[in-house]
């Protein structure tokens, strides 16, 4: 069965740290979590905390010595963008990679329409049990 574990190590690699690029249309953000699209995430309280104490230069390093900031980010994932997928059911790591990658950048019904679509099912972006099936087949023979 697929690992969260797995997943949410490489994602905070590739997510990074602390940014707030006005260019960017997700504003603020911190190992990926935009505050525009999380706003009640409590890691932003712990965030401004320290904005206010030290400033954003060098910021990253300060926050990432912040275990309890981790945590609550991986919680958050977890909670938001893996499970709503049921992805510990999913017996392949690839296609578990692959939904929760698509719905952290681009959205839990996006992520589900790309399923149905592989699958060939009426794509409605609604999580069922026969998607869950279907991809817990598919996952077999990847």
């Amino acid at each position: 069965m697929a690992n969260f574990d797995i997943e949410f190590d490489k994602l905070i690699l590739a997510e990074g740290g602390y940014v707030n690029d006005p260019d960017d249309a997700g504003g603020e953000t911190y190992l990926g979590i935009s505050r525009k699209n999380n706003f009640t995430w409590k890691g932003w309280k712990i965030i401004d905390e320290i904005k206010k104490k030290y400033g954003t230069k060098g910021i990253t390093s300060i926050l990432k010595k912040d275990s309890n900031l981790t945590e609550s980010a991986k919680q958050l994932y977890k909670e938001k963008y893996w499970d709503c997928l049921e992805l510990d059911d999913i017996p392949s790591q690839d296609i578990a990679h692959q939904l929760f990658d698509t719905c952290v950048n681009a959205g839990r019904t996006t992520a589900i329409n790309i399923a149905q679509q592989v699958l060939m099912m009426t794509v409605t972006g609604k999580w069922s049990d026969e998607l869950k099936y279907n991809l817990m087949q598919y996952g077999k023979h990847v």
